[in-house]
């Protein structure tokens, strides 16, 4: 079982895209207008990502659509993005989320940034209410 925790390899990483999405992974598509995030909303992000902590944990793979077809992301937008992520970790789920934020570069050569969630302590409440994560 993948360890939230620790750093995600690309190899992991290329492995589930080609498998999709599961209890365990999401990819989430990111679209900027310049370098302001335009989607998802930062309360999706908040959802998901406290959906993860509610259940064992679980990574999120921005830059990637629900097919597993990479975007690549500028280092700008994964700097921007990264911020995003702080934030919502810290203002919009109650208790706060700690999670690990990594920049890989696929062997395609796309930049994506890697959410990992570690399984939470407390039930985790984002603006979409108590969620937990089931299958894709």
């Amino acid at each position: 079982m993948l360890n939230t925790g620790m750093n995600v390899s690309v190899s992991d990483i290329e492995c589930q895209l080609s498998l999709g999405e599961d209890s365990l992974w999401e990819f989430k598509a990111i679209d900027f207008a310049g370098h302001r995030l335009k989607g998802p909303s930062r309360d999706q992000l908040a959802d998901e990502i406290a959906a993860f902590a509610n259940t064992k944990g679980g990574v999120l793979v921005c830059g990637v659509n629900d097919s597993g077809n990479t975007q690549g992301l500028s280092r700008e937008e994964m700097d921007s993005l990264e911020t995003i992520i702080k934030e919502v970790c810290m203002d919009a789920i109650k208790p706060s989320v700690h999670v690990y934020i990594l920049r890989n570069k696929l062997t395609s050569g796309d930049p994506v940034l890697v959410v990992s969630i570690p399984q939470g302590n407390a039930l985790h409440k984002s603006p979409g209410g108590r969620f937990r994560r089931v299958g894709r």
